[in-house]
């Protein structure tokens, strides 16, 4: 027979305190009545008994004790076991592990996937469609699953009288308590006691308490959140608390190895600079000084001599008067000042040494006047509100010379028509190069000014006409959804991936949940859809890309496990794959027909060529470059660059066209610009990225080098979970909404 087994989860911690002390028990010795106390607490109440009698505090039952007092009554071994064991537990739980997906801590395991997880990455775990029936629970009972509490070990110390020593038979309903035949004629006689058979008792209590259990579990998961999230919370303060404990003594060390020789070298540094620049520039003084007192010195003599000289002496010294003259006014003088006068005193936050911990005299060469905006990024005549600009500012020194330094101090101001005045935000290329980003939200006439340490350029101002847009959503697929077009009357359901020809003007959408595929006009009018029910499993498109041409359609069977090449009539042209994926997710083409798939569960991307067959694997399990968690969507640019969506990792990841990694998209600062969990993925004819981010349901759009442009939808759109993303054409733009089971077609985005 197998042994009886109970987990930690169904002990209620009231079983294990003592009633006296209202703690728990400690050496718990348990009376006849089966009422357990601590032996510490039965030897303080016993004291106020007579003799060798003692009273059960609960049940006031008298019993009399032996020659060695309560030390004599035996101990409850079950509930010693019990509390040896939750110790045991408590021991192993307090072991913090950090999830596979981030470095929080994890709450979850899942079963299929063999990984720990932490509370957010949990949740975005149940909503992917892939993983979302994986079998999850908690990190205690993960780690704590094989530690349980066997019985059999223990049933012998609770299966006999306590005060016959025969075995247990009846249950006296009267005492609530198992009694053995002996009692019934002692101190649990009839009829003033009631007496079941311990069978019928114990099959009673059963139903009872799995009543009990079933209410009591319906709070599980609810507590289990609760602690998960109070653990999450208690980690993150454990681990700032030690980051700036540590930042603190860190930076206590280096400034006491310091502090000695930083005033002294510093000051004279900067006396250096000064002297430096002050000797040049009183020079420089000295010498226009010398000619203005020069030509105030001949204009004052000439203008004396022609007011009181007479007529003979102003012609005598007319020649030489005159020579003075034309010498001032021909000295040719730069009155354009090229030193900034700037001394500046920055504090680097990262490498040791005296200048990164104290900072360090710095001087720009930077020069207002020479600085300019660059030519292929002027600001445009005319824009939309709320469009986002970005323009180029290139400083140079006062020869004329590109600096290469980053560090200026450039801003920059947007004057509305109204008199407002905006902050552009100014971005340090740390290259000599300034990126200044704005975005207007009013209509017409906009001055934007930008100025070099409070100097404004020769540029300076800009105009911009800022104009009205006019934005469009297109709603189809949910009859119910609010804009739904006209054309389309069917619902689609748990709809993936999508994409776009745009020589037959068509949008063709993964039905995920339908097992189809269901083909749109541009303007979501429905037109037909593709079956393919022969398989061995059911068929369940995920994602789907068109090939050059536009005429066949390649297809990611998530059930089947392979890739399907078809036409677009429905016509089945090959299968493969089956051999090399595990869970096939996005999927895309390069201009040689490379066929591009992202497997999920293998966490790398997988190649074949335009034949189907298996060319090689990029990537593996990690977060480093070219390493993958989770990959789920893929896209080529123009250049056959990949872009793979590495979802679990919060970036996109772009490789060149032979999978070496090149540079990654990524943003984890909070604002719209938030990059987490992202899924699908494409690029617009300018190579702009754009991505669907699943965390807070967005869709984002950033430069092909990182930098963020804008979000495409906006809050009032509602979207719930987008997972498919295709550019109709510039300005348009179609998203498939998985929540709503629907897709939208942004218009003038």
């Amino acid at each position: 027979m197998a042994a009886s087994l109970v987990r930690t989860d169904e002990l209620d911690r009231q079983f294990l305190q003592c009633a006296l002390c209202i703690d728990r028990l400690q050496k718990p010795k348990v009376l006849p009545c089966q009422h357990s106390f601590c032996q510490g607490c039965l030897k303080l109440w016993a004291a106020r008994c007579d003799d060798l009698t003692l009273s059960c505090p609960v049940c006031r039952t008298e019993y009399t004790l032996n020659e060695n007092g309560v030390e004599g009554l035996p101990d409850n071994f079950f509930v010693k076991s019990i509390i040896d064991f939750i110790n045991r537990k408590r021991r192993v739980s307090s072991v913090a592990t950090p999830c596979h997906g981030c470095d929080q801590e994890a709450a979850h395991y899942c079963h299929d996937c063999a990984e720990l997880l932490c509370i957010d990455c949990a949740g975005a775990h149940r909503r992917l469609r892939l993983t979302r029936n994986h079998r999850l629970t908690t990190v205690d009972e993960y780690k704590t699953s094989g530690m349980v509490v066997r019985l059999e070990t223990i049933n012998k110390a609770v299966t006999s009288c306590g005060t016959h020593g025969k075995d247990v038979t009846l249950y006296c309903e009267t005492c609530d308590m198992p009694i053995c035949s002996q009692c019934t004629s002692t101190t649990h006689r009839r009829p003033s006691h009631v007496h079941r058979k311990l069978k019928d008792a114990a099959k009673v209590r059963r139903v009872l308490l799995n009543q009990l259990v079933d209410r009591a579990q319906r709070k599980v998961d609810e507590l289990r959140e609760c602690v998960s999230a109070m653990r999450e919370t208690n980690r993150q303060l454990q681990i700032r608390r030690g980051h700036v404990e540590a930042q603190i003594k860190q930076r206590k060390e280096t400034i006491l190895e310091l502090l000695d020789c930083y005033e002294q070298d510093t000051l004279a540094e900067l006396e250096q600079e000064y002297q430096n620049r002050r000797s040049a520039m009183e020079a420089e003084i000295e010498d226009v000084q010398h000619v203005l007192d020069k030509t105030i010195g001949v204009c004052n003599v000439t203008e004396n001599l022609m007011k009181e000289g007479d007529d003979a002496s102003l012609l005598f010294i007319n020649q030489e008067t005159t020579r003075k003259l034309e010498e001032a006014i021909s000295v040719d003088i730069n009155c354009q000042i090229d030193e900034n006068g700037h001394i500046g005193f920055t504090v680097p936050d990262a490498n040791p040494g005296r200048v990164a911990t104290f900072g360090n005299i710095q001087r720009h060469s930077a020069s207002a006047t020479r600085s300019s905006i660059k030519t292929e990024s002027s600001p445009p005549q005319a824009v939309k509100i709320g469009e986002d600009i970005r323009v180029i500012l290139g400083t140079r020194d006062a020869a004329g010379e590109e600096v290469s330094e980053g560090g200026a101090n450039v801003s920059a101001k947007l004057w509305a028509p109204t008199g407002e005045v905006g902050l552009a935000r100014v971005m340090d290329r740390n290259d000599g190069n300034y990126d200044i980003l704005f975005r207007p939200n009013i209509e017409g006439r906009h001055k934007l000014v930008v100025s070099v340490f409070g100097r404004q350029i020769s540029q300076s101002p800009f105009e911009i006409n800022v104009e009205q847009t006019e934005r469009h959503v297109i709603a189809f697929g949910n009859p119910d959804l609010e804009g739904n077009s006209q054309g389309s009357i069917l619902r689609l359901r748990e709809p993936w991936g999508v994409a776009v020809s745009r020589s037959k003007e068509i949008i063709l959408i993964a039905d995920t949940g339908n097992s189809t595929i269901r083909i749109f006009d541009l303007d979501g009018n429905y037109q037909r859809q593709l079956n393919f029910p022969n398989f061995m499993c059911k068929f369940e498109p995920v994602d789907l890309a068109l090939t050059e041409d536009e005429n066949n359609l390649v297809v990611t069977d998530h059930s089947n496990c392979q890739v399907m090449l078809c036409n677009l009539d429905g016509q089945l042209i090959r299968l493969f794959g089956m051999a090399q994926l595990c869970r096939p997710a996005g999927v895309a083409i390069n201009s040689i027909g490379y066929v591009f798939v992202a497997d999920h569960e293998a966490n790398c991307i997988r190649v074949f060529d335009s034949e189907g067959m298996f060319i090689n694997s990029i990537g593996r399990g990690g977060n480093g470059n070219g390493e993958f968690n989770g990959p789920i969507a893929v896209t080529v640019n123009s250049k056959d660059e990949l872009l793979v969506s590495d979802r679990e990792n919060h970036r996109i990841q772009i490789l060149d066209p032979d999978g070496e990694y090149l540079a990654e998209v990524s943003s984890r600062h909070s604002g719209e610009s938030e990059l987490k969990y992202p899924t699908g993925i494409a690029v617009d004819d300018d190579d702009n990225i754009v991505v669907c981010n699943d965390w807070n349901n967005r869709v984002l759009m950033f430069r092909s080098d990182g930098s963020f442009i804008k979000r495409i939808d906006c809050d009032s759109d509602g979207l719930m979970y987008p997972n498919g993303v295709a550019v109709i054409e510039d300005g348009k733009v179609a998203v498939v909404d998985y929540g709503n089971d629907s897709v939208r077609i942004f218009k003038n985005v």
